[in-house]
């Protein structure tokens, strides 16, 4: 009996001194790593509850510095991460204009990475979501081929197999402008419904391209921001970041661009797990960033559909 107290007191800690290196760390450093590592604060909430109820009972049977220390550091790491992603759990609606002058949109990202997406099951759930706007990326030419009876469906559509991008629309469509970053990366400007402007983000998963990719993706993110500051509004960008909602970066990203984060009260919505454990394992790389005078009505994430990433369904209003 006192082998397995001591083996569980020694997981405890192991685990508190862990959840409290990375729910801190990563506000100081800019390391790939623990990027990466900081997408996981809904799962560092989760750790950290038993965490703190176990050091609190055993405050209550011996009261120790030791234990008080260690209660006092799961306290913090269970704080810190939930301060982190509390926003996503309180909803603030914008004011609309006039009821019966109002314009509503729905917008899908689907990251495909190559071909490994199913084409049989990505039409099946376009044809059940009906969106208006649907950007598709990690367009290999074999998906490109896959997903050409798309352009019977919607209307209007627009190719860049330099960025591994394709756009589909039933509303009209104008591309404006197209800003590359390193050699299959960069955003395209759209204006669709002749209302809305639509900046389709494609930045590069630092973890297929290592250190370079870390540096093009971060670079990405930081040349983005006054680039959607100066967009006409109402303005949405909308694709695959490859940075959770608290990295450094995607922060930095959000200040300088004034848009808000659309996931603002509808919870973390994951996107992305490399093993398939959205709810627990899923990291929120897949973002849609909206102007003030946007209102997000609904955002979700879709089905598995055979890549790594979840789709990103939007419904916002103007």
């Amino acid at each position: 009996m006192k082998a397995i107290r001591l083996i569980m007191f020694s997981l405890a800690v192991l685990l508190t001194g862990l959840l409290l290196a990375l729910s801190t760390t990563p506000f100081f450093t800019r390391s790939a790593t623990l990027d990466y590592l900081s997408g996981y604060r809904f799962l560092y909430v989760l750790l950290s509850l038993p965490a703190v109820l176990f050091f609190t009972v055993l405050c209550f049977r011996r009261r120790s510095r030791a234990i008080i220390a260690l209660l006092l550091c799961a306290t913090i790491a269970l704080i810190v991460n939930w301060l982190e992603i509390r926003a996503f759990f309180y909803r603030v609606d914008q004011p609309l204009r006039e009821k019966g002058h109002t314009t509503s949109w729905r917008l899908i990202s689907l990251n495909l990475k190559g071909s490994q997406a199913s084409p049989r099951e990505v039409m099946s759930f376009l044809a059940r979501e009906a969106p208006d706007l649907i950007v598709l990326l990690d367009m290999n030419p074999m998906a490109r081929a896959s997903f050409d009876e798309l352009r019977e469906t919607f209307a209007h559509h627009l190719s860049y197999p330099e960025l591994e991008m394709e756009i589909f629309s039933r509303l009209p469509l104008e591309a404006q402008s197209v800003r590359r970053v390193g050699d299959t990366r960069g955003d395209v400007v759209l204006k669709v419904d002749r209302k809305l402007h639509v900046v389709a983000c494609h930045t590069y998963p630092w973890k297929a391209h290592g250190a370079q990719g870390y540096e093009w993706r971060n670079q990405h993110l930081q040349e983005l921001g006054p680039f959607l500051r100066d967009c006409p509004s109402p303005v949405a960008a909308l694709g695959s970041f490859h940075a959770s909602p608290w990295s450094l970066p995607f922060k930095e990203l959000l200040e300088h661009s004034r848009l808000r984060d659309a996931r603002t009260g509808f919870g973390p919505v994951r996107t992305h797990s490399k093993v398939g454990l959205f709810f627990l394992l899923g990291t929120p790389i897949d973002h849609c960033l909206i102007s003030e005078n946007l209102q997000v009505r609904r955002l979700r994430s879709g089905p598995a559909l055979g890549s790594d990433h979840l789709p990103l369904i939007v419904d916002i209003a103007f």
